[in-house]
């Protein structure tokens, strides 16, 4: 689904995560990509060529500050001189207090299996899902597919809208 062939979209907080996700999802639309976020050089690179070599689209990498207001206009000059213009902005960018390779929700496990006398299945399942109507967690790759949908002309008219992924938790 080529919806967004020819589009250019930036995404901060997008080296990895839910916003690496984004990137995806509007790279196999077709849009060309701004990365943003931090992380190793060669970590970073190998992102971004390989959202080239999957989607056949152009992706280029700004390390902009998003606490500072002039790097992030520099983010959309660089994107703006390289593709001519800027279609779609996510701000994702955010900072999480938690080891790269440890998931949030992974960080809870341990000291709820230890207060309540849980192994790992039982807070999964009894705890943290326990509430949710559905029983699974929502994927990053969910998220994306919404934020890609609501840049279609399928949801032209979907506006000031609070859309909860959830699988049902809010509403249960």
């Amino acid at each position: 689904m080529a919806i967004l062939k020819g589009k250019v979209a930036v995404v901060t907080g997008s080296t990895s995560g839910i916003g690496l996700a984004y990137a995806r999802a509007f790279a196999g639309a077709g849009a060309n990509i701004v990365l943003n976020g931090i992380g190793a050089p060669a970590d970073v690179e190998k992102t971004r060529t390989a959202i080239e070599d999957d989607f056949g689209v152009k992706a280029i990498y700004s390390p902009a500050n998003m606490a500072e207001p002039v790097e992030i206009a520099h983010m959309i000059s660089f994107a703006e001189r390289t593709f001519g213009s800027v279609d779609v902005l996510v701000n994702n960018a955010g900072i999480q207090h938690v080891h790269v390779w440890t998931p949030l929700v992974e960080k809870q496990i341990p000291n709820t299996m230890k207060a309540r006398n849980m192994d790992r299945d039982q807070v999964i399942n009894d705890v943290l899902l326990a509430a949710q109507p559905t029983k699974e967690f929502v994927t990053a790759e969910q998220v994306a597919s919404l934020a890609l949908f609501l840049c279609s002309h399928d949801a032209a008219q979907i506006t000031g809208a609070n859309l909860s992924i959830d699988g049902g938790w809010t509403a249960a």
